[in-house]
């Protein structure tokens, strides 16, 4: 892997620090072998031979607060003249500490701050390991200490070990009131990422969804992170957005994702209405200050409908842009999306179906609408109890559920099949038990009436593979398969949406059989209805994205158009989503960055043949769109050249900035022109702000 280069710059700090006068004489060649610490020593108190101070350096009983005193003198200069009126006049040289303030930050001593500061020491010294006083008052959780320091000039951006700053250092131990502060007094920006690609709002969640609500301290801890998001969020230009890594190749991306979306999955897991609605509340109010974030969940919904396996730039407004992962999602989100899709498809239907196909469909949208409510208050002890009622009802349930990394649909009825009382399916293409297939399994219930609110809590909150594929299924008496559906492999990570599209086929094979369609008839029925319904969803999520500000480069829906001409048993349905995508490409929208890749000096043989694609069958008026097209001879019927590996693989270090970013899957596997962000954060450092949002 390359080394990852932080993209958030940094204050750049002078190596020639001018020295106090003091400072002078501590590192004159004073030999401190011998010295003997005496914190006394830290104040100057008068002897009984001294002259005694000026009135005005008479030391007072306290000193004030630290509110008082930040509101009052927030230039350090007068700050220290303060601190001697205050009574801490100047002290003398203690040898034996090179860097006193970060121990006072340690202790929380705002005395002890103040009178360092006041005899010359920097505020902003660094040691060895490139940690400041700030930096050490937020690990520890001195908040007052944190406001002086902020006060008295502390650089709150400064970033410290594995590049973080102080903020990343009050979070990661739980100190939200030092966060606060670093935030709203100190200016902090909740977005500027760790080493490790993580930003202040990625911790914040992370410590939201390992919070032990089992205990007063963990629930205390709760209601300190969700506000403390809030106050972020008003803080933070209305960009709220986690950030993370990602790898492609070799390549290292910090990639994001709105945080609104992000806390409805966390409502999801909310154990009290209370928590649910503030978690909700605030994912309204940010996706209301910022249109970005549903134009990204669109952006997501596409690539999961057709996925590439890509990361690309994806603009959040005219002028800033982030990367956006196509791979994960989130059940929660994705539920939703069948839900509602199925409610249009029902929509288009009236009128032009069967009797049957609209029952079938009808009962298909209630079951999913369930879903929604299921897995959207999952953890709420009612949720559990209203599945397992409707199930011993005679209703068909589906459960989203799945495991760490991966998303699996659960269904399962009451109906008699193949000797069994009931009937349980696992809807799953992707990452499984290796001797099952890909696609739906039905195994026959033994014991229907075992099938309680445990079963239907613990399926919908798994988080272990072992539990939900074997453990639970002798559990409950569910492992005799009886039936099966066979699907193609998923081959991204698109496991939220395949899943949803098994799930679909299955459930209308299973209505199909209440309604006593024979089984062969059954399933050749619930393939014809499930792919109408499949490429109504295919042109849903294109024609919802393109009405919406598309974000994503050209590139992305190139990646979609070859991707799909790439499938074994490309088919009707899949050439009239590429013709959708192709229309799409010479919309005003794309038709000037279309043009520019038509143009591409770098063209290889994979692209020479979509070019030949766009024009001999989607009818692209390719010399109109792009002229004369002098960079490029396109001789379509000249034999297409096989391009080697050598000559697939590009040095991306070489790539000209302009190319989109993107991981473009050939017929070879092979990474064609992209963006290096390390390479481009090292030699480039100007280039920062055109390609990430900081």
């Amino acid at each position: 892997m390359k080394p990852v280069i932080d993209p958030t710059p940094s204050f750049l700090l002078d190596d020639s620090i001018a020295l106090s006068q003091n400072e002078l004489e501590l590192i004159s060649g004073i030999d401190d072998s011998n010295a003997v610490i005496d914190f006394d020593d830290i104040f100057m108190v008068p002897s009984e031979t001294e002259e005694p101070a000026s009135s005005d350096a008479l030391p007072s009983q306290e000193i004030k607060s630290i509110e008082e005193f930040m509101d009052t003198y927030t230039d350090p200069t007068d700050a220290g003249e303060e601190a001697q009126k205050q009574g801490f006049n100047a002290g003398k040289i203690i040898e034996h500490k090179k860097i006193p303030l970060h121990l006072a930050a340690r202790d929380g001593n705002i005395q002890e701050i103040l009178t360092l500061f006041q005899q010359g020491h920097d505020i902003n010294k660094e040691d060895s390991r490139s940690t400041r006083p700030l930096h050490v008052a937020a690990l520890f959780g001195k908040n007052d200490a944190a406001k002086l320091l902020i006060s008295l000039g502390a650089d709150v951006h400064d970033k410290g070990y594995n590049n973080q700053t102080a903020l990343h250092f009050a979070i990661q131990n739980h100190h939200y009131d030092v966060a606060i502060t670093l935030v709203v007094k100190g200016h902090a920006d909740p977005t500027e990422c760790t080493g490790n690609g993580q930003n202040a709002f990625g911790m914040l969640l992370d410590n939201l969804f390992s919070a032990d609500t089992n205990n007063a301290k963990g629930t205390v801890e709760l209601h300190q992170i969700i506000d403390t998001i809030k106050i972020f969020s008003e803080h933070c230009n209305n960009f709220c957005y986690t950030s993370d890594l990602a790898q492609m190749g070799t390549d290292v991306y910090i990639t994001y994702a709105p945080i609104s979306t992000l806390l409805k999955v966390a409502a999801s897991y909310a154990e009290s209405k209370v928590v649910q609605n503030s978690l909700l509340t605030i994912a309204e109010n940010m996706a209301l200050a910022d249109g970005s974030h549903e134009r990204f969940m669109l952006a997501k919904d596409l690539l999961h409908m057709f996925p590439t396996g890509g990361i690309y730039k994806f603009a959040i407004n005219e002028s800033d842009a982030i990367y956006l992962q196509s791979e994960g999602n989130y059940g929660v989100h994705t539920t939703e999306l069948a839900k509602n899709s199925l409610c249009a498809f029902i929509d288009s239907l009236k009128g032009n179906a069967s009797p049957l196909k609209m029952e079938i469909f009808e009962s298909l949208k209630s079951i999913y609408e369930l879903a929604s409510e299921f897995t959207a208050n999952k953890e709420l002890p009612e949720t559990a109890e209203k599945a397992a009622k409707l199930f011993h009802e005679g209703h068909t349930i589906l459960l989203p559920s799945g495991w760490d990394g991966h998303f699996v649909d659960i269904f399962l009825s009451k109906f008699a099949y193949e000797g069994f009382p009931g009937i349980c399916a696992s809807a799953n293409s992707g990452d499984r038990y290796q001797d099952d297939p890909a696609g739906i399994i039905f195994y026959g219930i033994h014991e229907p009436e075992q099938i309680d609110a445990a079963f239907m809590h613990d399926t919908l909150t798994n988080g272990n593979k072992m539990f939900l594929e074997y453990e639970n299924a002798y559990r409950y008496g569910i492992f005799e398969k009886i039936d099966e559906i066979l699907r193609d492999d998923q081959l991204y990570g698109n496991c939220s949406w395949e899943s949803h599209r098994d799930a679909v086929e299955g459930i209308i094979y299973l209505e199909l059989l209440k309604h006593h369609v024979k089984s062969s008839d059954a399933k050749q029925l619930a393939m014809e209805y499930y792919e109408e319904w499949d490429c109504f969803h295919g042109d849903y999520v294109i024609d919802r994205y393109m009405a919406n500000d598309p974000g994503l480069p050209a590139q992305a829906l190139i990646d979609i158009f070859k991707e799909l001409h790439q499938k074994a048993n490309f088919d009707q349905q899949d050439h009239h989503h590429a013709q959708k995508i192709c229309d799409a490409l010479i919309s005003k929208t794309y038709s000037s960055e279309f043009s520019t890749w038509l143009q591409r000096q770098d063209a290889d043989a994979s692209d020479i043949e979509l070019m030949k694609l766009f024009k001999s069958q989607y009818g692209v008026e390719i010399d109109g769109l792009v002229g004369k097209m002098a960079l490029i001879d396109l001789n379509f019927d000249a034999a297409l050249p096989v391009a080697s590996e050598s000559e697939a693989n590009v040095n991306q270090s070489n790539t000209s900035p302009s190319t989109p970013v993107s991981y473009c899957p050939s017929a070879c596997g092979q990474i064609v022109p992209g963006f290096n962000i390390a390479h481009q954060m090292m030699t480039a450092e100007p280039m920062m702000q055109e390609l990430l949002l900081l």
